[in-house]
């Protein structure tokens, strides 16, 4: 008997011309990065499919809702033109990806008789069934996705989930009303630039409260581009240059539930990767910030002059370091050569 597993993903007409190890790494990348589903590499099973010219691949979501959603991002090329994944590193040429749920085989065990107590009762034995499914996850009821959860659903977020705090990594803003047309460039330009200075990845999340509930703001699929171009205008802004590698703008739907979506709602994420150890301070249109707890702080001339003199006599200090490592490094080697003359001396004498 054939039954769904409505938490693994089937994919099919994918590359067998990049190597298994290429095509795991892309679809890795797809389902982590792009549809913000929590997996694992070994949640991946690619079939060569019997040396034929595509190959298929199984992809274990573990939840209900998560395969589900990935199902609807993949479902047709309009949709996955959103996802805005480069598909062809994964689909053989000229064939479009196929996708569903995994189909397994349930077999039924022979029943047994059922036996008698001494006293002639009944033993009552339930029929077992054994599931020959390469992941052990196992079927849900159908009945989990109905219940209102707030916790956390990876690739979308629910009304009133909480992010938690503001800290170092985290600044939150509601957004609202006109905040897209009249604020939102001054807070990327001032925020980014905040988590540029700081050195360490940071977000800023458009669609949180400042207590840090998901409400999100209206952002229909046609204002996205618009959005978006924004963003990469108040980055641009930003001196030294702040390359597109930097930063990675997402946008998240938000559901009232799983499976109910707030229509056209987003939670805006502007994602700053660490930059490490940086030469020189950036500063915005609006100044130079630098991240703090929960907040940011606004750099005066005397405070960068400060943070420039501190950067100064810190490469001074590994400098010296280095040579004196170095100075220690040569005296060995003479120490050690002078002992070598020495030893051969009195091998001579």
């Amino acid at each position: 008997m054939d039954v769904i597993n409505p938490r693994v993903i089937y994919l099919d007409n994918l590359r067998s011309d990049i190597g298994l190890k290429n095509l795991k790494d892309n679809i890795y990348n797809l389902f982590v990065h792009y549809l913000g589903i929590d997996i694992a590499p070994n949640d991946i099973f690619i079939h060569t499919n019997h040396g034929k010219d595509s190959w298929y691949a199984y992809v274990n979501c573990h939840e209900e809702h998560q395969a589900e959603y990935v199902l609807d991002q993949l479902k047709s090329w309009d949709s996955r033109r959103r996802t805005r994944f480069n598909y062809t590193s994964i689909c053989a040429v000229s064939q479009s990806l196929a996708s569903g749920y995994k189909t397994e085989t349930v077999r039924k065990k022979k029943s047994r008789k059922k036996p008698k107590h001494k006293g002639g009762e009944d033993i009552d034995y339930q029929n077992s069934f054994q599931e020959e499914n390469f992941f052990s996850a196992p079927l849900s009821n159908g009945f989990q996705n109905s219940k209102k959860s707030k916790d956390p659903v990876h690739g979308i977020y629910l009304e009133g989930e909480q992010l938690g705090n503001e800290t170092r990594s985290k600044e939150f803003k509601k957004g609202g009303g006109e905040y897209i047309k009249n604020v939102m460039k001054k807070h990327v330009s001032k925020y980014v630039c905040a988590f540029l200075n700081s050195g360490e990845e940071g977000t800023l999340y458009i669609g949180v409260n400042d207590d840090g509930y998901v409400e999100g703001i209206f952002c229909p699929q046609s204002l996205e581009d618009e959005v978006r171009l924004h963003i990469d205008e108040a980055i641009k802004a930003i001196s030294p240059s702040v390359f597109t590698n930097i930063y990675t703008v997402k946008f998240t739907p938000v559901y009232f539930q799983v499976g109910v979506p707030k229509e056209n709602h987003k939670v805006i994420e502007i994602i700053v990767h660490g930059t490490g150890d940086i030469d020189r301070l950036y500063h915005s249109p609006h100044g130079v910030f630098l991240r703090r707890d929960g907040g940011v702080q606004k750099l005066g001339v005397a405070e960068v002059q400060e943070w420039s003199v501190q950067k100064h006599q810190k490469k001074i200090q590994i400098l010296e370091e280095r040579l004196k490592r170095q100075e220690d490094m040569f005296e060995a080697r003479i120490s050690h050569e002078e002992k070598e003359k020495k030893s051969k001396v009195c091998v001579v004498m």
